[in-house]
């Protein structure tokens, strides 16, 4: 056996590997002699089939099998020997596509390759971010509250509709004409007003009464095809041509009166939590909202470091061999002018674990057994606890976790979410962070001026 890279480009490469009856014809000689002693045929006792039979029989199969098995084994060994760092998997040369003999006996397989880039990653206090600390002022909490007076209220009759009440009614096709249309989509379902953002209808619907009938386009007191459908009762493809006007004809008129701020308020809000006052509520909310957006403003900060090391760090690609080895792998049907347009999300991602994965080999980071283990019990604990299951003393809660290790897919993303944690905080402590107050409406704000 023969095996030699060549160089195709900066970053992909062809290995060759030649093979002699030498290098398989022992084994394929071995296996059909297995076949021959497992060998039943009419004529002959079993295990005693003439090997030249056997060879007829199974002689392509069991030759196409051991070759098969050589290339792969023949290749990962040389890749691994030679310390060759490759992205994807080797693909077969399309040019050669394999199958070319040198003559009866002698064959030559050639695999493209696509190969890992050298790059260098620099941190320093030269990279700069922001982690912001989101502060919350007592009228956010207090409209927060409000807030969850009208989620906890009661809906009672109203006379007249205002722009946050809720409007039950039937709803039928009118044709082209505005008349009803037979046999058109017709179904009973609720508008709220609140979530209208169209004004002019919106003033449309606001101050009219029990059997009022208005005309309207469903489309323009929902947001998506999905709501467009679900509020007609009808399946979303029927309704992806639909053009027509509706009826709306108005059977009850709801209005919410907020709840009262008591302990039944209290204990919607914050079950088995004993709160007895406002200011308790107050502070529970607080504290809770405070945490909340400082897991926010770290999660903020984690996306900024990852797109910016992305930035700093130049990483070329194999970018044609990783578009080919896409289509060639994948699973589902796939066609270039997919892969064109989602590339770059691809590629990223690919940099993001490359850069990750010499982040974790030049400073030795690790993820222990242990370490997974009191992660998978902390994540477990948490969701007890806000099923109201978990206690202290609760003595089989290590058997839950142990359970719960044998699930192998499970382990490996704790282990994948731990090592994103360290790299995260290794980055953090060779980079510049700086801690700016900000408000919830800025930082909101921030955030949408980012995702244009």
């Amino acid at each position: 056996m023969n095996i030699t890279k060549e160089n195709t480009g900066e970053l992909t490469a062809t290995v060759k590997i030649q093979l002699s009856a030498d290098d398989y014809q022992q084994k394929v000689n071995n296996t059909l002699k297995k076949e021959q002693k497992k060998a039943t045929m009419p004529g002959f006792r079993p295990g005693k089939v003439p090997f030249g039979m056997i060879e007829k029989i199974y002689g392509k199969t069991v030759f196409a099998d051991e070759i098969g098995k050589i290339i792969n084994e023949s290749l990962t060994k040389y890749i691994t020997d030679n310390k060759i760092s490759i992205l994807g998997n080797p693909l077969p040369n399309k040019e050669k596509e394999n199958t070319d003999k040198l003559d009866n006996k002698n064959f030559e397989f050639l695999f493209d390759l696509g190969l890992s880039p050298k790059f260098e990653l620099n941190l320093s206090d030269k990279i700069k971010l922001n982690l912001y600390n989101i502060t919350i002022d007592d009228k956010f909490i207090n409209n927060y509250i409000n807030t969850l007076r009208q989620q906890y209220g009661e809906l009672v009759n109203s006379e007249i509709s205002k722009d946050d009440d809720l409007l039950y009614g039937e709803f039928e096709e009118l044709d082209n004409k505005g008349n009803l249309l037979k046999n058109g989509i017709k179904n009973k379902n609720s508008i709220s007003l609140k979530y209208i953002k169209n004004k002019t209808i919106k003033n449309k619907l606001t101050g009219v009464k029990k059997e009022n009938k208005i005309t309207l386009n469903p489309f323009e007191v929902t947001e998506s095809e999905e709501e467009t459908a679900s509020l007609l009762g009808v399946e979303k493809e029927k309704i992806k041509d639909l053009k027509s006007k509706f009826l709306f004809t108005i059977k009850e008129i709801k209005k919410t009166v907020p709840a009262k701020i008591d302990n039944y308020f209290f204990d919607k809000v914050y079950p088995q939590k004993n709160i007895k006052n406002k200011k308790q509520l107050f502070d529970h909310i607080k504290k809770d909202m405070s945490l909340s957006l400082n897991n926010e403003a770290e999660n903020k900060l984690t996306d900024n470091i990852i797109l910016k090391i992305l930035k700093e760090t130049k990483i070329k690609l194999p970018e044609e061999f990783l578009k080919r080895w896409i289509i060639e792998t994948n699973e589902k049907e796939i066609t270039k002018e997919q892969i064109d347009k989602e590339f770059d999300v691809y590629a990223n991602s690919l940099r993001w674990q490359l850069i990750k994965n010499k982040i974790i080999k030049n400073n030795n980071i690790k993820v222990t057994e242990e370490e997974v283990k009191n992660d998978t019990k902390k994540i477990l604990k948490q969701q007890y606890k806000q099923l109201s299951l978990y206690k202290d003393s609760d003595k089989n809660f290590n058997a839950i976790v142990e359970n719960a290790l044998k699930n192998k897919k499970e382990v490996e993303k704790i282990y994948t979410k731990l090592y994103e944690e360290k790299i995260i905080d290794f980055i953090k402590t060779n980079i510049k962070i700086v801690k700016k107050d900000i408000t919830y409406n800025e930082f909101i704000k921030l955030n949408s001026n980012n995702k244009k």
